[in-house]
């Protein structure tokens, strides 16, 4: 055999395995892999795993920086209730800043860095209620004192007089968006929704603090619209008015 057919057949041969090789990278060319055949290395220490282990699980949450950038408040079961603590931006153990059998939630540091604002439920309710505590650690303060209304904390005008908040009545389908005064400790509902089927949620303060962004949508999540909301006297102007379902 000369050196041309030689190196002819080599490569048929060649071309051949590969494509047998393409042809057989399917799931159904494949041989299933017995379990049976399957040995791992034992392990003398091994133990089945206990169910308080299961149950010891830790989870962390909602963070929040610090004007100065310097400390970073947040939430975590780390001692078996959800409690509010803060930690140093550059790192070190966390301080739990409150302890209580009830959770907390949606820490925001107040613009002048001097509070934690946060939100707590008592017993499980989900009434949630706005709380306060100094940063600096010290006794917590419920500052809204009303079960029938549910709190949820968005974030502070840029002059950090108000705090953009939901509210929902006990017995309401619907939430609103609201202001919360920080002088006065008085909430205030700006949206005052009259349908069942509609609830509001907060997007953003403008620049200059004088109104809230706010989204209107359906209990369905089909459609929904973008207001402007005067901070002062709850005026609302559509932004995205349009015919059949969209969300904005």
């Amino acid at each position: 055999m000369s050196h041309e057919m030689r190196k002819f057949s080599v490569l048929t041969l060649l071309s051949l395995l590969s494509a047998a090789a393409l042809a057989a990278t399917g799931p159904k060319d494949r041989q299933p892999t017995d379990p049976k055949q399957i040995t791992s290395k034992p392990n003398p220490a091994s133990r089945p795993v206990p169910v308080d282990d299961l149950l010891f699980s830790r989870r962390a949450g909602g963070p929040a920086w610090s004007p100065d950038g310097r400390q970073i408040a947040f939430t975590t079961n780390l001692t078996g209730r959800v409690n509010l603590w803060k930690v140093n931006a550059n790192g070190g153990w966390p301080i739990q800043m409150v302890q209580a059998d009830d959770r907390q939630g949606s820490a925001v540091f107040s613009p002048d860095g001097k509070w934690i604002y946060y939100t707590q439920d008592t017993g499980g309710n989900e009434q949630w209620q706005i709380w306060r505590v100094p940063s600096d650690g010290g006794t917590p303060e419920n500052v809204t004192h009303n079960d029938d209304i549910r709190y949820g904390i968005d974030r502070f005008s840029p002059d950090g007089k108000w705090l953009a908040i939901t509210m929902k009545q006990k017995s309401a389908p619907t939430t609103d968006v609201g202001v919360f005064d920080l002088q006065s400790h008085q909430a205030r509902n700006l949206t005052n929704e009259k349908t069942r089927d509609h609830s509001w949620n907060v997007t953003a303060w403008s620049p200059d603090g004088k109104s809230i962004y706010a989204g209107r949508t359906n209990a369905g999540f089909t459609d929904s619209d973008l207001y402007r909301v005067d901070a002062a006297s709850g005026n609302a102007e559509n932004l995205t008015q349009h015919n059949g379902q969209r969300r904005w």
